[in-house]
């Protein structure tokens, strides 16, 4: 088998292992992030491939399946190394408004299209996502909205409604077209943190907008450490949508051969 020379940019100590497929990945967290935030992917470990290829690694909070990885190519110009990687997005299938009423013993799911327009006698698919820890399938049920754009599903009707995390929402536009998008107020849709808002606004979009964005990164190397000069998106319209990137304050560069 041929061996390629890689470098692995990595940051300090805890290790952590995610078996993926056959292949174990070693990821080494940062101790020290330079920024952090809700709104942010720590990137724990670059890999640098020697075929000018390269791979931004965040490891998984909760479990292997929320692992991330961003690739894209690499040049270096003396000590500065530029890494160049692309980012989809595309605008949300619906967007969701949401209040608590203390007296209320139920969900009240009120559906409009384009924040104006109730979406009355529609078809709806709700599937119930429970948290990931209490190991109980997902459920999926239909339902009508009525006359008001509105469906009410009475709390005592919800099986396991203490590990609700989440709903996943999905609806069919008349010219066929599918919207979908989940609703929660946790951090991630499967791992529940609170009790879901019991009062629901959901703004179907008529029309959704997608681009690829193109994201600059600079690194400078000094010694044995990588440290991230700066990451930017290229801007658009869309811009906005990128999650922007946190890195470790610097890497450690280390030889390794696969």
């Amino acid at each position: 088998m041929n061996k390629l020379l890689q470098i692995l940019l990595l940051a300090i100590p805890n290790l952590i292992f995610c078996q993926i497929g056959t292949y174990n990945i070693a990821v080494i967290d940062s101790v020290k992030p330079l920024e952090k935030g809700p709104n942010k992917t720590m990137i724990h470990q670059i890999k640098l491939n020697k075929n000018g290829t390269f791979e931004f690694r965040s490891p998984p909070e909760i479990g292997c399946l929320t692992w991330r990885e961003f690739k894209g190519t690499w040049t270096q110009k003396r000590s500065t190394l530029i890494l160049t990687d692309t980012v989809k997005v595309q605008t949300k299938d619906i967007e969701f408004e949401h209040n608590n009423i203390s007296d209320k013993k139920y969900y009240d799911l009120i559906f409009k299209l384009d924040s104006k327009k109730m979406f009355a006698d529609k078809p709806i698919q709700i599937t119930f996502i429970y948290d990931f820890e209490s190991e109980i399938k997902n459920t999926v049920s239909n339902f009508t909205t009525d006359t008001n754009g509105r469906i009410n599903i009475p709390f005592k009707n919800i099986k396991n409604l203490n590990f609700l995390s989440a709903f996943r929402i999905e609806v069919m536009l008349e010219n066929g077209e599918k919207r979908w998008d989940y609703y929660t107020t946790n951090n991630y849709v499967n791992r529940k943190e609170k009790d879901l808002p019991n009062t629901v606004i959901a703004n179907i979009k008529s029309s959704t907008y997608k681009q690829t964005i193109i994201r600059t990164t600079k690194a400078s190397i000094s010694g044995e450490e990588l440290q991230i000069a700066s990451s930017k998106s290229q801007k658009s319209k869309l811009s906005q949508l990128v999650t922007p990137l946190a890195f470790g304050t610097s890497y450690k560069l280390s030889l390794v051969n696969y």
